[in-house]
């Protein structure tokens, strides 16, 4: 009869669940001291509780024992994380690199006044050619969070992902084209050359990594919100001066281009001078100050400048919305206490509350506060762990005072371990109960927690 009862249950309301009624709180008081008849209920809930842990375990025993696939790298590896982050400050380079290149210097990789940059970005796409072949070789997490590491599947995978984007942006196209037609620097050339800029599609990475960066706990949001946007600006700024110099060059640099406008100032300048004086407009420009000192003119200026305001827009949303969020996170969290409190006040000045009550309320309402904001409660933190993880946490924490309780002084291991899994905790200020509860519940509020039931007179009685 109590196996069946145990089992009618499902789990949910004798023993899982503290929130019952006192007639099944009587019961389990009747049973707890009935040996033989509590070690067939506590394997009963035992079994209703540990199936699934089981099972999972066997699963992940069984993925551990998989053999790894011939020369396949596991993707945290710590040599293979380092030759990760030296791709993505290729990556950053070539964002700087590819569009200056274009603009300011010669196109063509036999110029010998640009062997320097030629060179760079040659030893550029063979980082980025030797990725190619390592990725077919790293493993990967699956859907379902196992790690793959044989090696079709690995193969099968980065191909599949990641391989057409990779080529890409690292076959030197424009290159190629330029050797086969020959063509002489010049406006056709810088034409031709614009197939270069798929190589900005090799930034993909910095934004992969600035997602990874975001779960480390030692770097500050905040930190890194603002060093992330300001990459954003600064590469989008020197996008936009190359594309400013890039325009009026393939015009011939005639009376009405912007650079002919300021020949006076900008005639016999350097080339990082001339790349100041663009990134001045762009960054003016983007700013939306207008002093009016440099205009576009000709068609191809002006609608250069519109596309490039009207991403402006899109990005000035973006930045200012991500750091108003999380200056304004904590003034959020600090209005909400007040506001409780104030609440508070106005209830106990109402309803004519003493003081010591009003107090004690004040003291429990930081508590919550404090632990919600924190997320310190057992059902936040062990919510995404499985039932064997969560067990041996709970049974670190409770078991001790749930032994020295009398309801569950000859409990087993087992039958705790069932009831801390279903019951919800509760924390307190220290000795607030002990005005009004037995000795076993002043023992337990030392502790400052209780297993919150229907309703405590009863558990009092049984006490």
């Amino acid at each position: 009869d109590l196996l069946s009862i145990a089992s009618s249950c499902s789990g949910n309301v004798l023993f899982t669940r503290l929130h019952v009624p006192c007639c099944a709180l009587r019961c389990c008081a009747v049973l707890l001291h009935a040996n033989s008849c509590c070690t067939v209920l506590c394997r009963a809930v035992q079994y209703m509780h540990m199936a699934e842990a089981d099972i999972l375990e066997q699963q992940t025993s069984a993925t551990a024992q998989r053999t790894w696939g011939r020369g396949v790298i596991h993707p945290l590896d710590r040599r293979y994380r380092v030759w990760w982050y030296v791709t993505v400050l290729a990556a950053a380079i070539t964002g700087w690199l590819i569009p200056f290149r274009l603009a300011y210097l010669s196109v063509r990789y036999d110029n010998t006044h640009v062997q320097g940059a030629a060179s760079l970005e040659v030893a550029l796409s063979c980082v980025f050619g030797l990725d190619i072949i390592i990725s077919f070789f790293v493993g990967f997490y699956d859907s379902h969070g196992l790690l793959v590491m044989q090696n079709l599947p690995v193969a099968a995978n980065y191909a599949r992902n990641r391989l057409l984007i990779d080529v890409l942006t690292t076959v030197p196209f424009d290159a190629i084209v330029l050797a086969a037609l020959r063509l002489p620097e010049g406006p056709g050339s810088r034409y031709v050359a614009l197939v270069g800029l798929l190589k900005l599609g090799r930034m993909y990475r910095v934004g992969v990594m600035f997602r990874n960066v975001s779960y480390n706990l030692n770097l500050g949001l905040l930190s890194l919100t603002l060093l992330r946007n300001f990459t954003l600006c600064l590469y989008l700024l020197h996008w936009a001066a190359c594309g400013f110099w890039y325009i009026a060059l393939q015009e011939g640099q005639h009376d009405l281009t912007w650079v002919a406008q300021e020949a006076a100032i900008i005639e016999g300048k350097s080339t990082a001078e001339v790349y100041i004086f663009s990134f001045y407009w762009a960054i003016v420009t983007f700013a939306t100050l207008g002093y009016g000192d440099i205009t576009p003119s000709t068609t191809p200026e002006i609608v250069y400048t519109i596309v490039y305001v009207a991403i402006n827009v899109v990005v000035w949303a973006y930045v200012l919305g991500t750091i108003t969020l999380l200056v304004t996170k904590q003034d959020e969290e600090t209005g909400q206490y007040r506001q409780r409190m104030s609440a508070l006040n106005t209830y106990c000045t109402a309803n004519n509350l003493s003081a010591d009550l009003k107090h004690t309320m004040a003291g429990l309402l930081r508590l919550h506060m404090s632990l919600s904001n924190e997320a310190l409660g057992d059902e936040q933190v062990l919510a995404v762990y499985p039932t064997t993880i969560r067990r041996k946490i709970l049974r670190q924490l409770y078991y001790t005072q749930l032994k020295e309780c009398y309801l569950f002084a000859k409990c087993g291991v087992k039958f705790l371990d069932a009831l801390m899994l279903g019951a919800r905790v509760e924390l307190f200020l220290p000795k607030v109960w002990g005005a009004s509860c037995t000795p076993a519940v002043d023992a337990a509020a030392r502790y400052g927690v209780h297993m919150q039931v229907h309703c405590m007179d009863d558990v009092q009685g049984l006490l």
